[in-house]
């Protein structure tokens, strides 16, 4: 049994990551599609989540922001709930469009806007997303530090005061003019990257880090964990 003492964060792939405290583990959108100059499924990749996922406490609870394949990957989900027992929770709005889509899934677990769900000392609160009208954004707290999965939209800046924002790395590039502004009203201590691919996105991924400095934390695939 594996046991975290603190808040751990890792990335597994695109906005997949991974947040580890005590004796559980939160999962948000994980996922074999890749950016490689253009969206490939990597099916070869899919033991490679197992295998990084069974260092992980447990259970795993496993959390989708949106319907994009990209973020709520059927057959990954599938496998996380045969061979971990992940309770899967998805936007109550899209549970019965993925379970029409997947063979296998037994049960999905729907969250609306203002959930909270508790599994030792982590605690996740469903807001509202931005990027379809079902999204969901997730406010994760453990040992007093919290951290917010912003999806694929940024859409909830101006009521939340949190330690860290997971944001996609075309979001930062788009919004460089304004975002100084924003993070002075975030009152965010730092910024983690989602949304890429570290060999095909290298260029910008420097560039951001050359603008914004101490700012941003880069995790590449299937990093090992950070205490935050």
């Amino acid at each position: 049994m594996h046991y975290f003492k603190g808040l751990y964060l890792g990335r597994i792939l695109n906005s997949g990551f991974v947040i580890a405290s005590g004796s559980a583990s939160f999962i948000i959108d994980p996922t074999v599609w890749v950016f490689e100059g253009e969206w490939n499924y990597r099916e070869d990749l899919l033991e490679k989540i197992i295998e990084y996922l069974e260092k992980m406490p447990r259970p795993l609870h496993v959390f989708v922001t949106h319907e994009h394949k990209d973020h709520a990957d059927i057959k990954v989900l599938e496998i996380l709930q045969r061979h971990f027992s992940a309770r899967i929770y998805v936007p109550a709005g899209i549970k019965n469009v993925i379970l029409k889509a997947s063979l296998f899934l037994t049960s999905l677990h729907p969250v609306n806007i203002g959930d909270t769900i508790k599994a030792g000392s982590l605690k996740i609160k469903a807001l509202k997303g931005g990027d379809t009208a079902n999204a969901l954004s997730y406010l994760v707290e453990a040992w007093k530090k919290t951290i917010y999965f912003a999806g694929d939209q940024f859409s909830e800046w101006q009521e939340i005061t949190v330690d860290y924002i997971v944001l996609p790395l075309w979001f930062i590039i788009e919004m460089h003019d304004n975002f100084e502004k924003a993070l002075e009203k975030v009152k965010c201590k730092k910024i983690i990257l989602s949304h890429f691919n570290s060999k095909y996105q290298e260029t910008a991924i420097e560039k951001v880090k050359k603008e914004l400095g101490e700012k941003i934390i880069v995790l590449n695939e299937f990093s090992d964990l950070i205490m935050l």
